[in-house]
């Protein structure tokens, strides 16, 4: 992976993490999780929330 693509990873689960827990207590919970790392997407889980990043040269309408 990628500097670039690690950076991707990373902020997509601390967004899918502060969605799942907004409040400032820190859970108990498992960090982030990639359910899919693929040249046209990356998709993480946090609790119940999942997030999905289209790569940029991708078709999200398809």
């Amino acid at each position: 992976m990628t500097t670039s693509q690690t950076s991707v990873v990373h902020d997509l689960g601390t967004l899918a993490y502060r969605l799942s827990h907004p409040a400032v207590v820190r859970c108990v919970c498992e960090p982030p999780q990639v359910l899919a790392d693929r040249p046209d997407g990356t998709v993480v889980r946090s609790g119940a929330i999942v997030a999905k990043a289209h790569a940029a040269d991708t078709d999200r309408e398809a």
